[in-house]
């Protein structure tokens, strides 16, 4: 899979990512930067633009092994490989994005999760799956992003929280 962008008439074809994978991508609401995700790579990458074109992808996020995942759900713990999924911006900061747990290559469920991308090196992320479960008073349901239309709905304090972010046809439960 690759990205690009065209003129309405179809011409000036102008590749953003490499022919590689990098398929699932999200304009962030400025529209100065894509975040796109790799079906060949546990990576979410940055492509920015630069002058009348667009920079060579930045790895922003890098997946952890299985295990460092072990803490979200246990699931993650038997995971062969884990994967990112549909990367969407919440804001000029924050993404928003499905971690999928993989065996053998077959995904077998993915939880939602959000990380503050605006420092290159951050990795203040947040397990919205989990929230999502613990706020519906369920637990082992799974989320996959395909939407990047996001919006904000308060609840009380929650975690130390004050907003939670509920992804609008972006989490589908799954059985």
């Amino acid at each position: 899979a690759q990205s690009a962008v065209i003129n309405i008439d179809g011409s000036g074809l102008q590749p953003i990512t490499p022919n590689n994978g990098m398929g699932h991508t999200a304009v962030r609401p400025d529209g100065m930067a894509i975040a796109a995700s790799s079906s060949q790579a546990p990576v979410i990458v940055l492509i920015e633009r630069s002058g009348d074109g667009w920079a060579a992808p930045r790895t922003i996020l890098r997946a952890g092994t299985p295990a460092s995942y072990a803490s979200y759900d246990p699931r993650y713990a038997s995971c062969s490989n884990i994967i990112f999924y549909y990367p969407a911006w919440l804001d000029s900061d924050h993404l928003v994005y499905g971690v999928g747990c993989g065996e053998s290559g077959t995904p077998t469920f993915t939880h939602l999760f959000m990380t503050d991308v605006s420092t290159p090196g951050a990795t203040e992320t947040v397990d919205l799956g989990s929230m999502v479960e613990d706020l519906a008073g369920v637990a082992g349901k799974d989320f996959v992003t395909a939407s990047s239309s996001v919006r904000l709905v308060s609840f009380p304090s929650f975690k130390g929280l004050r907003t939670v972010v509920i992804p609008d046809l972006l989490s589908t439960w799954m059985t």
